[in-house]
């Protein structure tokens, strides 16, 4: 979308997510993909509209499962969260209340935490969190609870402070078209498609070399 307008795009890693925020609010980064508009964020950043619903699961160690029905269920459980990431208007409300929530800087660490039962299960988009779950070796371990947090919808998150978002108008017009017509779906599937293919190809890392 960007190349179409002739701006030069360079992706790159600059964090944890906290630090990524930052970022953007501080204007060093133009746009982040694959945000959640929350009305704090709303403060320092501008979204496009939705380009893919996103399913927010809680994940467990499999032999140490629970069953969650509605909220009090999480009632006393120890939960993992990436520091500075948002979940839900409804599960942001419940844990400030009533949660146990610890925060990390990186999945991994929630993944370590998890297996030695210092946690009891951490919140993660559910596609995400399954292919890195995946990738570190744990697949048969470490399973998503049946029932989600909260379903939520990705967007482009573009700084106040960036000159792209004059362009805001045409890259909504572009996502919508490219969901519309399957463009979207397909590169999502076909890049996830492609991970896993490799993974498999490739003997999983050992759990114990972190």
């Amino acid at each position: 979308m960007l190349r179409e307008l002739d701006i030069e795009v360079e992706s790159r890693y600059v964090g944890p997510w906290a630090r990524a925020l930052l970022n953007l609010e501080e204007g060093s980064v133009d746009i982040m993909c694959g945000v959640y508009a929350t009305p704090e964020r709303r403060k320092f950043a501008e979204f496009s509209v939705p380009f893919k619903e996103d399913r927010v699961s809680l994940f467990v160690w499999k032999e140490r499962s629970f069953l969650f029905k509605e909220w009090r269920d999480l009632e006393g459980k120890r939960i993992g969260d990436i520091l500075g990431a948002s979940r839900s208007r409804e599960f942001d409300k419940w844990r400030k209340v009533h949660g146990d929530i610890e925060y990390v800087s990186d999945n991994l660490i929630n993944i370590k935490k998890l297996e030695k039962g210092r946690i009891d299960c951490f919140v993660m988009s559910h596609d995400s969190g399954v292919i890195f779950i995946k990738s570190h070796g744990y697949g048969e371990r470490i399973v998503p609870l049946e029932k989600p947090v909260d379903v939520n919808y990705l967007c482009y998150g573009i700084s106040k402070k960036s000159s792209i978002l004059r362009h805001l108008t045409h890259i909504n017009k572009r996502l919508d078209e490219l969901r519309a017509d399957g463009t979207i779906d397909a590169v999502i599937r076909s890049n996830r498609d492609a991970f896993l293919a490799a993974l498999a190809a490739k003997k999983p890392r050992s759990a114990t070399t972190f």
